[in-house]
């Protein structure tokens, strides 16, 4: 995956998120463990300047007791980017993401935008929004309540 211009990276990420949507990631007979090992590693990759975060792997591994280890995660690899860019993108496919789901993950959700906020005031470039579920715009206003303007101009969704 090489990415060029924007429209290549937009185009590069729908099938990015295709191809992994299809795919099957834990055996039937995996242990909580290792389901865990495999899905972080396949939820959260980095390429470039591109952080590529799939849900359908976050849903396999997010609860209260793995939030603390995911959000590190994912501020882990933020920083990875950062040592060799000035600012990074979010691609982010919320493809089987349901309203039951958004509710379950709400504090995390909305503690992940403080923290981000926090830790890295002005690194991100755009937030690319992929496979939206139906009820994205009424979520979207929510997040937006701790975001501020210039932040909610830079999520746009695909």
């Amino acid at each position: 995956m090489s990415f060029g211009n924007k429209n290549d990276v937009i185009g590069q990420m729908i099938e990015y998120f295709h191809k992994e949507n299809s795919f099957q990631i834990c055996n039937s007979n995996d242990k909580p463990d290792e389901i865990y090992r495999k899905s972080i590693g396949k939820m959260c990759i980095i390429k470039d300047n591109n952080l590529i975060i799939n849900y359908k792997f976050f849903k396999l591994i997010a609860h209260e007791e793995t939030y603390p280890y995911i959000l590190s995660f994912v501020i882990q690899n933020i920083h990875n980017i950062l040592q060799n860019n000035p600012t990074f993108n979010v691609h982010f496919c919320l493809k089987t993401m349901t309203l039951t789901q958004i509710s379950k993950h709400y504090n995390f959700i909305i503690n992940s935008c403080e923290q981000f906020k926090n830790i890295f005031p002005d690194k991100l470039n755009q937030c690319y929004l992929y496979n939206c579920p139906f009820m994205f715009d009424k979520i979207h206003e929510i997040i937006s309540l701790f975001l501020d303007k210039k932040t909610r101009g830079k999520i746009i969704k695909v």
